[in-house]
């Protein structure tokens, strides 16, 4: 027979439990070796960061804490424009200067993705940008065609929409779709 001091008993240890994986859920990704940023709803900060300059299409130095940080952004190629070794790819300077006309003086929530490494091998720190105002830098990019969906090696939580932001982008031969070899490698066109 059970008695009710054992169901609260239990009852009580099942609340705590709910609590506590609750509580843990909600700070998760909170803390890291690169500032002790990072929060619940994936912003790094909750907090606006002013765009310092663009490097190309995917590439942008925000400032972050008081600090220059190269970030590069989660879901988004562009062709090469910046290498001194090799000529500019097609359309890379234009994915440079639609960057620019998106983020040149703007401030920009950094949202990072527990989905991808906090940082890519060259240090940059890999999130989405999402322009003050809430719009997705890296899917405005894909959906002007100024940018192709890109997944390095494991999903990430912007997917879908991305794709989906390219196959709208490919069917109406916006931006490098139309300009750069055709639908199959537009990055290695003319």
């Amino acid at each position: 027979m059970v008695d009710a001091a054992s169901v609260r008993r239990r009852g009580s240890v099942t609340l705590c439990l709910v609590v506590a994986l609750a509580w843990g859920g909600c700070t998760f990704g909170s803390g890291s070796a690169d500032h002790g940023d990072g929060g619940a709803d994936g912003h790094a900060d909750g907090r606006l960061h002013r765009v310092v300059r663009v490097v190309d299409g995917d590439t942008v130095h925000v400032d972050w804490r008081g600090e220059d940080t190269t970030v590069r952004i989660i879901g988004i190629d562009t062709p090469e424009s910046v290498s001194p070794s090799t000529p500019d790819e097609c359309w890379g300077s234009r994915a440079t200067r639609a960057a620019e006309g998106l983020l040149e003086g703007r401030r920009v929530a950094v949202v990072l993705d527990p989905s991808q490494g906090r940082r890519d091998v060259y240090g940059r720190l890999l999130a989405y940008l999402d322009i003050e105002g809430g719009q997705d830098f890296g899917e405005a990019m894909i959906r002007a065609g100024d940018a192709v969906e890109y997944t390095y090696d494991d999903p990430y939580a912007r997917q879908a929409g991305y794709r989906s932001a390219e196959r709208a982008a490919r069917a109406a031969d916006r931006g490098l779709w139309g300009a750069c070899g055709g639908p199959d490698r537009p990055l290695k066109g003319p």
